[in-house]
């Protein structure tokens, strides 16, 4: 797992680095680390310790026991080497401890320091380990290493080694005479266009299913999605000659022939429109020449 903040290279399973959680979204502190670097609010991201002060951890410090460690000193030479009956104790024989703090539980998840423990208290290699425990005082000084542990506290946030973030400026919010009126919620059908019916732009609704242009207007469109009985195209995918002279309407013929997905590419969700050159040479075509009939147009 990678570092949360986009500057650090470290990973947790390469280094020595101790890693926290992030808050959870729900959380008063989560916030505050959203003003410094990017945050899903899922779980399962991570941060390192360097990006830290030395007041925002607790610190547990504690003796830990080596692994390759087994019990040597003050076991019975003869006689049963483990009490009969230890209770909450240590389960050496006539050891004096008799409480279970501090005790030590048997390296049950490593057979190779299991076996040695086994053979230094003269136990058999099948007998359980269940509830047995051993203290610190049949251990050398040297089986012990210092370890340190460190807690974030809930109120830590990080500060040191961050990129600053890059936002983007906020979009002015234009006057209300300067806005664009909507004429329709309905949204264009092609998809990467979300233009709406307003000044200059009208939606014209499919043709009905039983109609022979309602394949080729699929077609034309190419949209994963399958039209229903509210979906419209937009004139911005028409070009003149669809058009009856002088008005808005469409002529039976009219076929989505320009600023379709497969004449622009995709940015997001916008569709970048590439040049039409055939729907200028129609647009040109049709301003030169005088359609009498738009109907009889192939």
């Amino acid at each position: 797992m990678k570092c949360v903040v986009p500057s650090c290279p470290y990973e947790e399973e390469s280094t020595t680095l101790q890693f926290f959680s992030v808050p959870p979204s729900c959380s008063s502190s989560f916030k505050k680390w959203q003003a410094h670097f990017f945050l899903s609010g899922l779980r399962y991201e991570k941060i390192c310790q360097l990006h830290f002060v030395d007041s925002d951890f607790r610190k547990n410090v504690r003796q830990e026991l080596k692994p390759k460690a087994v019990p040597k000193l003050n076991i019975p030479t003869e006689g049963p080497k483990l009490a009969a009956s230890a209770g909450n104790g240590c389960s050496v024989a006539k050891c004096p401890t008799k409480t279970r703090k501090h005790l030590l539980t048997f390296p049950t998840k490593k057979p190779y320091a299991l076996k040695k423990w086994k053979a230094a208290l003269s136990m058999e290699s099948n007998a359980s380990t269940t509830n047995l425990r051993v203290c610190p005082l049949h251990f050398e000084p040297r089986d012990f290493r210092t370890v340190t542990s460190l807690y974030l506290k809930p109120n830590a946030v990080p500060s040191k080694k961050l990129a600053k973030l890059k936002t983007e400026p906020k979009r002015k919010r234009l006057p209300p005479e300067e806005r664009t009126v909507h004429k329709s919620n309905r949204c264009c059908f092609v998809p990467g266009c979300s233009q709406r019916a307003c000044e200059g732009i009208s939606l014209h609704n499919f043709p009905k299913s039983s109609d022979q242009r309602y394949e080729r207007w699929v077609g034309a469109i190419n949209s994963p999605r399958e039209p229903t009985k509210n979906s419209s195209v937009c004139s911005k995918h028409f070009v003149k000659t669809d058009y009856f002279p002088g008005a808005k309407m469409l002529n039976r013929n009219a076929i989505p022939s320009q600023n379709l997905p497969d004449g622009g590419t995709f940015s997001g969700s916008v569709l970048i429109v590439q040049p039409n050159f055939q729907a200028e040479v129609e647009n040109d075509f049709a301003a030169a020449v005088k359609v009498e009939d738009p109907l009889d147009i192939d």
